[in-house]
């Protein structure tokens, strides 16, 4: 959003009067009213004077459009009333009238009366509101202009001269200009006259705007000066005359007290009026635009990597002075002011460069080794030695400093590659570091602590600055340091006041060079601070519409580029705020690219949402909570008159703006999910995965995949500069598929980076992604045919199969993906699988309809994993026999004996998470009551086919410590879900059957329940990592509270053991999947605490009550706030 109020008016009347002062005025003053004779009165005497008081609160309230016409401000809202004036007067908002308001609102002041704006009254005062629009505008240029008479105070000509001066303090800012209209002219657009308005009315001059829609009407503009006044003094009529051609332009009052469009006159300085501020010029810029470019093209290599200027403070141009650019092939070059760049190095290992005031260039390699440019030719010398410990080089003042992963900051001594360390004052690790002109340095660390340390540097010299985990990122400028905060809040350390004051908001990352702060807006802007608290100006719009930035689809579409992610709403700004939401950040972090009409909804919890009930949070990231996520929305569905061809999906210049990692390290994440995460998502061949990684495939074909593996995999990097990329990459993965049609280009890896995605959601609180995302994957692989490739053509037809006439590749008219190769086949076969399985385990814990109809589904079972791996590439047909898939549950189950030799524990999944999809159906079912002898009768049914199931299963599926290492994982997921199905089974409510029946029947949900934990202690005993996985959350969950109820109302201490175990185990989600695990941590220590009348309730209500019970998100929603999460 811009700093600005867009009032929206069709007709505005601005009346610009002045009213008599009530108190001695200073004799400089007095020049400016030549005929005025003050009034004078005693001091103080506006102290009980509360009709003078509230006079001026009101004269302030319609000034600024803040009171409805014949309305008027109540005794009891006077206080409130007065705070909102102190707050846009940046005076302490005590709600007291005093001196300092009395002052301000007895000057002569700006009678304007716009038309009612409820948003802005209601707002806290304005304070993130600068200067304020009309709506309208002039859409011609020149304007022209008709004196119809003159004051005689003056002569004409130099009345003309004046309000020539006048519009010129404004066109010379915009690319508009006005002119006198022509002797023979019918009109012209704007009218100046003077009349008599008699010695009561008080006015300087008022200025009647009229306008149709947004254009200002030509004939209509009127101003008009009052000539009871004397203007003889030539500055009193410029001034006026300024601030009237503003309204004329289409601008209203300011709420910055020393711009000339406040609304109350009166700031001189040594007898001359106030020169035009920068919030008057940042004003008329936001209307008109500039008048020179701002911008000029010096380059357009995409490959272009980042750009650092060097420069210095010596009086001597240094040789290495000047811009220069690093290429994504590590080329470095220098721009030469002639307008050609020269290149200075060509290293493929060159990873960054830096550079700052004290004249000097260094470049860092990918193994961590330094170099300084010594401005002759290619020579560049070698100051660092490599090592790993090197995240960063950081150039400031003179000197080069080093980031070091072990969380130290060195510096380099000036000689050789000796580096001095400069000690850490705590383990946390330095996540960004900057450097004032004395060379002070600040150290953000990455708890958001501050700390700094002065020249010259001491082990012991460090100092703690700021102790907010909601800082994201600092800058210096000179010796002013700065830092950014998760809301968005720019923050200036003053040592001669209060130590922080607000500057800026709305910023999603900050820069500092010589004596200028530069911000990023959430809507991709570019503005450079003015010096006054919260004025910025304008240098960038960014992602917009018309000559601007613009991607290709919008281009394409028509539609307006905006990239917007609205700030958290309903937030009472202070200067002493601490937001609720924090998250770690980088300087000018990578954001993703939005839609037109994306709105920014929270992300709820993973499981446990209930109807009636709202449990989404904004979100966590690692300890600190997280920016909230965003929504849904997916604009293609609302856009069906669009074209969308097939294999024109998304336009690739559109996902450049958060890039992906470098080859190497894309590789890395690669292994590093095969690695850590293959076994929750075992549906990639990887030898071809890697292989499209290394042709660069995927990053043209398929590059939502490659942001969503990244997603998941960063999080496992020793790398925290990569980890820090998480969020990034997984909100660019989210746009990418929210722009996805009913029929994806690539649909295989499309409905596979469904599944990290979905998964990812659910471990950082965005229920709401993870939910709708498994809808939308599956209703794009029926379009595609997917959920019928291994079904006849004939079959999906309904015809006879020996009908020839229907042996073609189209059913419905829509072709059937399935996959050419083995490998692809099989790939297809896994993904579909597991977005079923993923269906089934998100709505189990909500009681919500599955998005996955299982009679739609005729997809065979996989072969087992060892020889799907071991598939070549390009073979035709696959080495293993597949199990077609029925729903008949006896022949399901009869068929996992086939899936023994080899061992395929995918195939036992399937069958175990389809008696949980039919389980979940039977006890959901809107048409089936607990109560009934057939309710309890299908229940038993499905009790003897998980039964015989267990039993059909090799003790190498069902004992973590006797199966293959790399089928452990498998195995606790299977035990785990169908411990879950039995919990479900019976948990039943002992008020609608009879209560030995309920015994007997929680009975067996309890030895599930210690089932469980027997695998988690026989899973520990190997490694805890093993449960660490998004799929078994809920159901470790579930287990738990049927262990606390039995605890609480049996007296069975040695459950108690057990439970505690399960709250180690969260403990550990919580270091992996901060969300996740804070979420049933709380949740678990709540239900241990209850109340023994409360758990007596949840025992008698039955599975149903304990997922409705509300009571412990309430407390887990109080915990996490007090924590710093928000929650909505």
């Amino acid at each position: 959003m811009k700093i600005f109020e867009l009032a929206l008016l069709s007709s505005s009347i601005t009346s610009c009067f002045c009213q008599s002062t009530t108190e001695t005025i200073p004799t400089k003053s007095l020049n400016l009213i030549p005929s005025a004779t003050p009034t004078s009165t005693t001091p103080g005497s506006w102290r009980n004077d509360k009709k003078r008081q509230s006079r001026h609160v009101h004269q302030f309230f319609r000034a600024y459009g803040w009171l409805e016409r014949n309305a008027s401000i109540e005794e009891p809202e006077m206080p409130a009333a007065i705070r909102k004036i102190q707050m846009v007067l940046r005076d302490p908002p005590t709600g007291v009238y005093d001196e300092r308001l009395d002052q301000v609102m007895s000057k002569p002041r700006c009678g304007t009366i716009p038309e009612y704006n409820a948003t802005d009254a209601n707002a806290d005062g304005g304070i993130h509101k600068r200067f304020v629009l009309f709506g309208a505008k002039w859409n011609h240029s020149p304007l022209t202009y008709r004196f119809l008479n003159f004051t005689a105070d003056l002569p004409s000509e130099r009345q003309r001269t004046i309000v020539r001066d006048a519009f010129a303090k404004w066109t010379q800012l915009v690319p508009t200009s006005v002119v006198p209209a022509a002797t023979n002219a019918k009109g012209a657009d704007i009218h100046i006259a003077f009349k008599s308005m008699g010695p009561d009315e008080n006015m300087y001059a008022n200025t009647n705007q009229r306008s149709v829609d947004d254009t200002l009407t030509s004939g209509l503009i009127n101003i008009t000066f009052n000539d009871d006044w004397n203007w003889a003094d030539d500055r009193l009529f410029n001034y006026t005359a300024v601030h009237e051609i503003g309204h004329a332009l289409g601008l209203s009052h300011s709420k910055v007290e020393d711009a000339l469009m406040f609304a109350y006159y009166g700031t001189y300085y040594d007898g001359y009026i106030t020169p035009m501020h920068a919030d008057d010029k940042v004003a008329i810029h936001s209307v008109y635009g500039w008048r020179e470019p701002r911008w000029v093209r010096i380059d357009a290599n995409s490959g272009t990597r980042s750009i650092v200027q060097v420069s210095s403070n010596s009086a001597n141009t240094l040789v290495s002075e000047g811009l220069y650019q690093l290429r994504s092939t590590g080329q470095i070059l220098w721009y030469n002011p002639s307008g050609s760049w020269t290149s200075v190095d060509n290293n493929k290992d060159t990873v960054q460069i830096t550079g700052g005031s004290g004249g000097n260039l260094f470049q860092r390699h990918g193994d961590g080794s330094s170099y300084r440019y010594t401005g002759s030719g290619t020579n560049w010398q070698y100051i660092g030695a490599a090592s790993d410990n090197v995240m960063e080089i950081v150039a400031a003042a003179d000197q080069i400093y080093q980031r070091r992963r072990d969380g130290w900051v060195a510096r380099w001594s000036g000689s050789g590659t000796t580096w001095t360390t400069i000690e850490q004052p705590s383990p946390q690790l330095s996540k960004q570091i900057a450097v004032t002109d004395s060379k002070t340095l600040y150290n953000l660390l990455s708890n958001g602590y501050i700390v700094r340390s002065e020249w010259p540097y001491k082990n012991a010299g460090w100092q703690f600055v700021d102790d907010n985990p909601a800082n994201l990122a600092i800058a210096v400028g000179g010796e002013d340091f700065y830092k950014l905060q998760a809301d968005g809040l720019v923050v200036w350390l003053d040592w001669q006041g209060p130590m922080w004051k607000v500057v800026g908001f709305d910023t999603v990352g900050i820069y500092a060079v010589g004596i200028f702060l530069y911000a990023k807006r959430e809507d991709g802007s570019v503005w450079r601070y003015t010096g006054t608290p919260e004025l910025w100006e304008e240098l960038d719009e960014g992602g917009g519409a018309g000559d601007k930035p613009s991607c290709d689809v919008c281009r394409k579409w028509g539609l307006k580029c905006e990239y917007h992610v609205p700030r958290p709403k309903n937030i009472e700004i202070t200067e002493t705020y601490v937001p609720d939401i924090q998250y770690p950040g980088v300087l000018f972090p990578a954001e993703p690219m939005l839609p037109l009409g994306f709105e920014q909804a929270g992300g709820a919890l993973d499981f446990m949402q209930f109807p009636g009930m709202n449990f989404d949070f904004s979100g966590a990231s690692n300890r600190s909570p997280m920016a909230q996520h965003l929504g849904y929305p997916t604009p293609i569905s609302q856009l069906e008159s669009l074209p969308t061809e097939a294999g024109q999906e998304l336009d690739q210049n559109l996902i450049s703006y958060v890039e992906l990692p470098q080859d190497e390290t894309l590789l890395e994440l690669a292994n590093i999910f095969f690695e850590q995460l293959y076994h929750m998502f075992p549906c990639i061949h990887k030898a071809s995965f890697l292989a499209q990684i290394h042709d660069r495939h995927l990053h043209t074909q398929a590059p939502l995949i490659l942001y969503a593996m990244c997603t998941l995999a960063a999080r496992y990097h020793p790398d925290p500069a990569i980890k820090n990329r998480q969020k990034d990459w997984f909100e660019q993965a989210k746009f990418l598929y929210e722009f996805t049609s009913r029929k994806p280009h690539t649909g295989l890896r499309t409905i596979q980076a469904v599944l990290f995605l979905v998964s990812h959601a659910l471990t950082v609180g965005d229920f709401s992604a993870s939910w709708l995302y498994i809808g939308k994957a599956w209703r794009q692989a029926v379009v595609l045919g997917m959920n019928r490739m291994d079904s006849s053509h004939a079959d999906a037809m309904g015809v006879n199969r020996l009908d020839a006439e229907v042996d073609h590749e189209k059913v419905y008219n829509l072709e059937k993906e399935e996959g050419r190769t083995a490998v692809e086949k099989e790939e297809y076969r896994r993904t579909l699988w597991l977005l079923f399985m993923m269906d089934r385990n998100h709505s189990w814990p909500t009681g919500w309809p599955h998005a996955i109809d299982e009679r739609q589904f005729r997809i065979d079972i996989p072969v087992a994993e060892s020889v799907f791996q071991n598939l070549m590439p390009d073979a035709g047909n696959s080495a293993g026999t597949n199990t077609p898939f029925t729903r008949n549950l006896n022949a399901l189950i009869a068929s996992s004996s086939s899936a023994t030799k080899p061992l395929n524990l995918f195939h036992y999944l399937i069958v175990a998470h389809v008696l949980l999809g039919r389980v979940t159906e039977h006890i959901h079912s809107l048409h089936d009551s607990p109560h009934t002898p057939e309710y309890a009768e299908a229940c038993n049914e499905f009790d003897t086919h998980i039964v015989k199931f267990r039993l059909s299963l090799p003790r190498s599926a069902t004992s973590v410590l006797e199966t293959p290492a790399d089928a452990r994982g498998h195995v606790i997921w299977l035990t785990v879900m169908l411990n879950t199905a039995s919990i479900l089974l019976h948990y039943r409510s002992a008020k609608l059957v009879p209560a030995a029946a309920a015994t007997s029947q929680f009975a067996r949900a309890l030895a599930a329940a210690q089932n469980t934990a027997q695998l988690i202690k026989d899973a520990s005993r190997i490694s805890s990592d093993l449960l660490l996985s998004p799929h078994v959350g809920s159901s470790l969950y579930i287990a738990a509270c049927v262990l606390v109820i039995q605890w609480r109302l049996a007296g069975d201490e040695t459950l108690k053991s057990d439970i505690d175990i399960f709250a180690l185990v969260f403990e550990r989600f919580d270091e992996v999947f901060a969300f996740l695990g804070l979420k049933f941590k709380l949740a678990l220590r709540h239900d241990v605490e209850r109340s023994r009348e409360s758990v007596v309730r949840l025992r008698e209500r039955g599975l149903r009550g304990l997922l409705a019970d509300c009571s412990k998100w309430t407390f887990v929603q109080e915990e996490a706030e007090r924590l710093g999460l928000a929650v909505s």
